[in-house]
């Protein structure tokens, strides 16, 4: 039978851990029950008296009024009806840890600017939470909100990247908690991220901002005249490496985008121009963003 937590040992006081249990084997219905002893304790408290409901295999632990130290938590699993105290047990150490106040912390942006908005472009806040003495406080839960900017931002917890496996938006094993950032309109946004676990909740740092540019566009060349036998050719789009585009024709059935229709940054798109059986001039425009080519 395995047992695992949502949340890795150590947690600080307070926190809500969720205790998964998953037995095998045997025939009939699975009960579960769940039992813990105290630090310090020779004898188990049964935390959750068996059950065989759709979620009896889990177990919620609401930490707060509990006092620190390590606990050791077991689950027990019978077959419903089954008359012996438990046919499978498992079992797992967890330690609690008092509340730190955060008196040493950092609130960073990266990058801070040069970032085009309304793009797939993002920015990463990192927040790290400290005690007096430089020491990382995991655990702790963090939120960022926007204070300021002309758009609107998303902001969602990431993943740090460090090899520590905490839940995004708690600060891990190093003390930190990391988010991801795009704004929809250029300009500089302040953001202010918050360590909840403690009370009142407290600022950790002082506002990080990011400027976001707008994407700017250009194509070369901007027009040309092709003869009544058509042909093929090329336009280049110039723009930010972060900015994304994409290339249409204005839906004539002789000008067509024949590769390159889309791209991000610097880019080439090749058109083809179907020959002209009519004694007329005609006309069509292929179009990038909001830059325009003139086909003759």
């Amino acid at each position: 039978m395995t047992l695992v937590a949502n949340k890795p040992s150590p947690q600080i006081i307070g926190a809500s851990i969720i205790f998964t249990a998953q037995a095998s084997g045997g025939v009939g219905i699975p009960e579960y029950q769940f039992m813990l002893l105290e630090p310090g304790a020779t004898d188990y408290i049964v935390a959750r008296a068996y059950s065989s409901a759709s979620s009896a295999n889990q177990w919620t632990w609401d930490t707060a009024g509990y006092g620190a130290g390590t606990y050791n938590v077991q689950v027990w699993a019978r077959i419903e009806g089954s008359t012996l105290e438990y046919e499978a047990l498992n079992e797992m150490p967890y330690v609690l840890e008092p509340l730190t106040d955060a008196t040493q912390s950092s609130f960073v942006a990266d990058p801070v600017s040069g970032i085009p908005a309304n793009n797939i472009t993002q920015s990463f806040l990192t927040a790290t939470i400290l005690d007096a003495t430089g020491s990382p406080l995991p655990g702790r839960e963090v939120t960022v909100a926007q204070i300021s900017g002309p758009g609107t931002a998303t902001i969602a917890p990431a993943f740090c990247g460090d090899g520590s496996t905490y839940p995004n938006g708690v600060s891990n094993t190093f003390g930190r908690a990391c988010f991801v950032v795009a704004a929809d309109t250029p300009g500089t946004y302040v953001f202010e991220a918050r360590e909840i676990d403690s009370e009142p909740p407290v600022t950790v740092v002082q506002q990080a901002s990011v400027t976001y540019d707008a994407c700017v566009y250009s194509i070369e060349p901007t027009s040309r005249t092709h003869d009544y036998t058509g042909g093929s050719g090329t336009v280049s789009v110039i723009t930010q490496a972060d900015c994304p585009w994409q290339a249409t024709s204005n839906n004539e059935p002789w000008l067509t985008v024949v590769s390159g229709n889309s791209g991000q940054g610097n880019g080439t798109v090749n058109y083809s121009v179907a020959e002209n059986t009519d004694p007329f001039l005609r006309t069509g425009t292929l179009s990038c963003r909001s830059r325009r080519r003139t086909l003759r």
